[in-house]
C-alpha cells in the first residue's frame, strides 16, 4: 500500500494509551517516516538522543506528558 504523504513525522504520545496507539497506527499508514517517543509519567524529561533525525516535516504531541521546548519545536520544517 502506497503512503499518502512522503513526509516525516515526530510523534510524542502517552505510553500504553489506547487512543495514542490508534493515532500512531493512523500516522504509520499515511506518512512515510514516523518516529514516536512515548511518555510514561508526569514530569518525565525528553532525551534529545531519542530524536533520531535532524528535522521533521511535522511534530505532533498527543496525550503526552512532555513539555516541548523551543529547541525541539524548531526541528519542524
Amino acid at each position: 500500500m502506497k503512503k499518502k504523504y512522503n513526509l516525516s513525522v515526530l510523534l510524542f504520545a502517552r505510553y500504553d494509551d489506547f487512543y495514542s496507539n490508534l493515532y500512531y497506527e493512523y500516522l504509520k499508514k499515511n506518512f512515510l517516516t514516523v518516529h514516536v517517543i512515548w511518555s510514561k509519567k508526569i514530569g518525565e524529561k525528553i532525551k534529545i538522543s531519542k530524536i533520531k533525525k535532524k528535522n521533521y516535516d511535522y511534530i505532533f504531541s498527543y496525550r503526552s506528558y512532555f513539555i516541548l521546548s523551543g529547541k525541539i519545536l524548531n526541528k519542524a520544517k
